[in-house]
């Protein structure tokens, strides 16, 4: 074949037509909202009039107690799906794999269900699971013998951050499963014959073989799971509102409240460019946690 032809060298024209709209769209979309938000944070609001005001914003962020109170607890929601959702979603994952469980399809498709539901109406749902009186929760420990562990689930500030996280858990294990069971798939059934040949077992296989093979999975998982922590807003919006106080604010709904509760919206934009950089902050952490301490130098 001609080494001239368009298949190998297209021209910039229909390079432009085919990537042109996505780029403009995303522009649009993204692109334009952050740089809008950033420079509204150089802004002051009082009785909506706006004056440039720098830093003041952003000095005024590092001090705020709530701003980081609200950060503390979408670190809580990240430490724990990465310690219990992601680690189930891939021990299920494997025993997916390696047809452990039967009747995968239907599983998969049923734990991939709670991902297709709004958030909002999975808010809704554990709100009704949590009621202290009457709800699914309470009334199952009382009906097993431990009555002595029924709570104010969403009503105690000791705990509500918790209460709050096992639903996005539970609505977003099975978005997980997938990734990895994309992940998995693409692994060659020879390089897993052969460990078994080797006389490995399933612990072994999966520690010295699927692992080191799903380092691109594991990449766009932690990606996922860190920006889907520090965005969350819906769910805790509709089942506490952030309270009881601000015991279950997050970082999205301090913004919301800056923005459109007091009419802040500088400060508001301030908390969401916020928001960005601490995301960035954290898969930046990640990325050379996992590079130089988990894999030692090796790509990840």
């Amino acid at each position: 074949m001609n080494s001239t032809s368009l298949v190998f060298r297209p021209t910039w024209k229909k390079i432009l037509l085919f990537l042109g709209p996505g780029v403009l769209l995303y522009s649009f979309m993204v692109i334009v909202p952050i740089l809008g938000a950033f420079r509204q944070s150089l802004y002051t609001n009082f009785n909506f009039q706006f004056r440039f005001a720098g830093a003041q914003n952003y000095i005024q962020l590092l001090q705020d107690g709530d701003f980081w109170f609200s950060f503390r607890n979408n670190l809580i929601i990240l430490g724990l799906s990465l310690v219990l959702q992601i680690s189930l979603a891939f021990v299920i994952a494997v025993m997916m794999n390696s047809r452990l469980i039967k009747f995968a399809k239907f599983a998969r498709a049923v734990m991939f269900f709670p991902v297709i539901l709004s958030a909002v109406v999975v808010g809704f749902i554990w709100v009704l699971i949590y009621n202290v009186h009457w709800g699914l929760l309470n009334t199952l420990l009382e009906v097993v013998g431990l009555a002595g562990w029924q709570q104010l689930w969403l009503d105690n500030p000791n705990i509500v951050i918790y209460s709050i996280t096992v639903p996005l858990m539970w609505q977003y294990l099975g978005l997980f499963l997938v990734v990895f069971l994309a992940g998995l798939s693409a692994i060659p059934s020879e390089l897993l014959e052969a460990a078994e040949i080797d006389g490995a077992n399933g612990f072994y296989k999966t520690l010295y073989v699927t692992l080191p093979l799903l380092v691109s999975t594991w990449r766009v998982v932690l990606i996922l799971a860190i920006s889907g922590a520090v965005k969350v807003f819906e769910q805790p919006y509709v089942m506490t509102r952030g309270g009881p106080g601000i015991s279950s604010t997050v970082l999205a709904q301090y913004a919301y409240n800056m923005s459109f509760a007091r009419f802040d919206l500088t400060y508001g934009s301030t908390v969401a460019v916020g928001m960005l950089v601490l995301s960035f902050t954290l898969i930046a952490l990640t990325w050379l946690f996992m590079r130089y301490v988990v894999f030692r130098g090796k790509e990840f």
